[in-house]
């Protein structure tokens, strides 16, 4: 049973591309309903059509197929994720901007915000935890770098060792930091500088830093107010070298900019 308003797609301006008798409009119009309704509380989104046990935004006859057309040319329908990226036919869907108007219109405001912002603490419920994660995996990187400087230090004869970065040259690296984030800043005023560059070109100049004093670094760097870090706005499984993102509270941050003055 549908519980908002079903008025006629008639009275709201819609028409549909081929002639359809009275009932047969309100026929498609409560399946584009049901199926705007569906698609809200499914954050991956639906097939267009259901499926055997799959299920999915219209079932596959006629109508469903007419709906489900009516639907894709009013624009009511977008893909989830990149088009391009998915198989032909594998395509998810859900409502757009505009069909989330639509439903609002039709008397569905409380379902609709409802339906959002259980999807809104959805995304931060795994947000949360990625972040967690990616702690989690920072923290045992190091642990695993550390563990094999020691057993290098074991096995390699005194003599051979390369002298372990000392603390009394990080106020040194940091100024190279600087100046590098300043050069950066000189050749690409448009762009923050991600972390895993400005690793590279540090440790150019200083071959035994490790990521890990590196990112403590920056920690201070960012705590003293003499750089700033940003954070990455993408899907978290996007990250290029992932073991440079730094936890700073609840941001995953990946970029790093000197401090205007």
């Amino acid at each position: 049973m549908i519980e908002c308003d079903t008025r006629l797609a008639a009275r709201n301006g819609v028409r549909l591309t081929e002639p359809e008798t009275s009932d047969r409009s309100a026929e498609v119009e409560a399946l584009v309903l049901v199926a705007l309704r569906r698609g809200l509380t499914a954050s991956e989104g639906l097939p267009l059509f259901a499926s055997g046990r799959q299920p999915g935004l219209f079932p596959r006859h006629r109508v469903g197929k007419q709906a489900a057309e009516f639907c894709l040319q009013r624009g009511w329908l977008e893909v989830v994720g990149e088009a391009t990226a998915l198989a032909k036919g594998q395509e998810r869907y859900w409502p757009s901007e505009a069909g989330v108007r639509w439903l609002v219109e039709q008397g569905c405001a409380r379902l609709v915000l409802e339906a959002l912002s259980r999807q809104i603490g959805e995304c931060e419920r795994h947000w949360q935890t990625w972040a967690e994660q990616i702690g989690q995996v920072q923290r045992q990187l190091e642990q695993l770098r550390r563990r094999v400087e020691t057993a290098l230090a074991v096995l390699a004869p005194e003599q051979q060792q390369p002298e372990r970065f000392p603390i009394w040259q990080a106020e040194v690296w940091q100024h190279t930091l600087l100046r590098c984030l300043r050069h950066w800043q000189d050749t690409h005023p448009q762009e923050d500088c991600p972390l895993p560059e400005l690793f590279r070109q540090v440790q150019a100049r200083h071959p035994y830093l490790t990521v890990g004093a590196f990112q403590d670094g920056l920690r201070r760097g960012h705590a003293q107010g003499r750089i700033l870090l940003h954070p990455w706005a993408g899907p978290i499984h996007e990250i290029p070298e992932p073991e440079f993102a730094l936890l700073i509270g609840h941001a995953l941050v990946y970029y790093a900019s000197l401090r205007p003055w």
